[in-house]
């Protein structure tokens, strides 16, 4: 899910436990990916800025006049004022901080990071020989330009820096007292964004988005939908959910409920009715899932409702087999990607 995801790809790392020293253990290489990624987003309208008093020593006066060092330093006069003033300038605890993370992925030697050389070089240049502290993290993560919402994704940046250089300095202490990080992730989240980036790359002929559909604009209820994949081409529409939760195929009357919740099921059928009042055709609609078990007989409905022009399915990403392999998982996609071109014909 985090290849799609992210646009990055992990197939070929150790995922063990423990790290060696010829791998890189999984979490240290996503951690590395998210700081990179985002850094090079970040990057993009520059480092964050404030405010500063800048003195200057020059013939031209720059600002206003500094009194105390005009006094001291420029009488008699000799040609040059003493003057300062207020400039914008890059905060220099978060390059200090960010610097120091780009260099202890390189140190690794396990992860490029030639995708962000041009800030690398930035960094490198505006960076001090200051040693990169506690303090030097909390300062930069706490800096107020950061409440600019310009600036706001180096907060991330700076959390997953703060994480890096932590880990690194746990490593090179050896000290088993000192405090470790972790990070969390929404699977339910990335699940959907997972299976949207899945059908945007293998149908790149479709748009396919996640909209925020306002409804009843002008009523004190308006409310907004928001179906999580819809797929369009000129007139035809595919609307799918997905859910991160476990489908086994139980039926109502076999397991309680069943696995096809309530609410999941009618909020889909919402979803499809709101595309198919607009006059367009839904070729088909239906929940997503990480299947643990799966019979497309079962799962694929060949009418929603009455409408045989449209079709309802419950499909996924196939994981019932055991000791799932990257290359079963891949053969999963194809299958699932293929039963959604059936769906076109």
């Amino acid at each position: 899910m985090l290849n799609f995801a992210n646009d990055i790809f992990l197939d070929d790392v150790s995922v063990s436990g423990k790290e060696t020293t010829n791998d890189l253990d999984i979490s240290r290489y996503i951690m590395y990916y998210m700081f990179v990624q985002n850094l090079e987003k970040a990057f993009l309208l520059g480092l964050p800025k404030a405010y500063r008093s800048v003195t200057h020593h020059e013939m031209k006066l720059k600002g206003k006049i500094d009194i105390n060092l005009f006094i001291k330093n420029d009488i008699p006069f000799q040609g040059e004022v003493s003057s300062v003033s207020r400039e914008q300038k890059e905060i220099q605890e978060i390059i200090d901080v960010l610097y120091k993370a780009v260099k202890v992925i390189d140190k690794s030697k396990k992860f490029s990071t030639k995708n962000i050389s041009h800030i690398k070089t930035h960094l490198k240049q505006f960076r001090s020989n200051k040693f990169v502290s506690n303090e030097t993290i909390i300062k930069a993560t706490k800096s107020k330009a950061l409440q600019n919402p310009i600036f706001s994704l180096y907060k991330k940046v700076l959390e997953y820096a703060k994480f890096i250089i932590n880990d690194n300095n746990l490593e090179e202490k050896h000290d088993e007292k000192q405090e470790t990080y972790g990070f969390l992730i929404n699977v339910a989240e990335l699940f959907e964004i997972y299976i949207l980036k899945l059908l945007q790359k293998e149908f790149s002929d479709w748009y396919i988005e996640s909209p925020k559909i306002p409804l009843y604009e002008n009523q004190f209820f308006t409310r907004k939908i928001i179906p999580d994949v819809v797929m369009t081409k000129g007139n035809d529409v595919l609307v799918f959910d997905t859910k991160y939760k476990r489908m086994t195929m139980q039926g109502k009357n076999q397991h309680g409920a069943g696995d096809v919740d309530r609410n999941d099921f009618f909020q889909i059928n919402t979803y499809m009715s709101y595309y198919h009042n607009k006059g367009l055709h839904v070729r088909a609609g239906g929940l997503l899932y990480p299947m643990e078990k799966f019979d497309k007989d079962q799962c694929h409905s060949s009418a929603w409702f009455e409408n045989g022009s449209t079709k309802f399915i419950v499909d996924g990403i196939d994981l019932s087999k055991e000791n799932l392999a990257v290359e079963d998982i891949k053969s999963s996609e194809n299958s699932f990607v293929t039963r959604i071109r059936d769906l076109l014909i």
